[in-house]
């Protein structure tokens, strides 16, 4: 094979995947979910569909952590202003 078309193979092959995951995680709200949607849907292999779902739950959890210190600032700026 010719090394252009092994690029543009590998290229390709990793566009797909970024497109698997890509809709795993629009329909996925859980690292565990996001691991089985890769798995059952696009036969990845569990190590590598693990990784990606410990990935994407880091992702969830530090938007909740930041969601919570939002709603805690303006539940003790209201509380001031009130006070």
């Amino acid at each position: 094979m010719k090394p252009r078309f092994l690029l543009l193979a590998f290229a390709i092959g990793c566009h797909n995947k970024e497109q698997q995951l890509t809709n795993c995680r629009i329909i996925s709200k859980t690292g565990d979910a996001l691991t089985t949607c890769l798995v059952l849907k696009y036969d990845w292999v569990g190590q590598l569909a693990a990784q990606e779902g410990n990935r994407w739950q880091a992702h969830e959890d530090s938007i909740g952590a930041q969601l919570h210190a939002v709603q805690i600032a303006e539940s003790l700026r209201i509380l001031d202003w009130c006070g």
